[in-house]
């Protein structure tokens, strides 16, 4: 009998000798571990000092990046200004512009 997917909340069964579920695998390999603290913490703190200087300084998380490309993309600097100034596709920034699962 297969172990269980260690996922919290998930019930299918483990891919062979693995921990995980491929699905559990997919979507952590796509998007992060969620339970990993270190991808999705926000300080906030810095978030405001980025959008005030309109920069995107080193160090920031991949949520507080998003965070300040949304914040931006809000007062009166374009999608391709946005882009630019963090070194992202024009895509990637107006994704950024339309994300709404982080608050802002």
């Amino acid at each position: 009998m297969a172990k269980p997917c260690r996922t919290p909340g998930c019930t299918r069964p483990a891919y062979n000798t693995r921990s995980r579920c491929n699905t559990c695998r997919r979507r952590i390999r796509t998007y992060g571990d969620p339970h990993h603290p270190g991808r999705f913490t926000i300080d906030h703190t810095e978030v405001e000092i980025a959008v005030q200087r309109r920069t995107f300084p080193e160090g920031l998380t991949e949520a507080e990046r998003i965070l300040v490309g949304r914040r931006l993309a809000h007062t009166e600097l374009s999608i391709r200004q946005i882009a630019a100034l963090a070194g992202v596709s024009t895509r990637t920034a107006a994704r950024w512009s339309a994300t709404r699962h982080l608050t802002a």
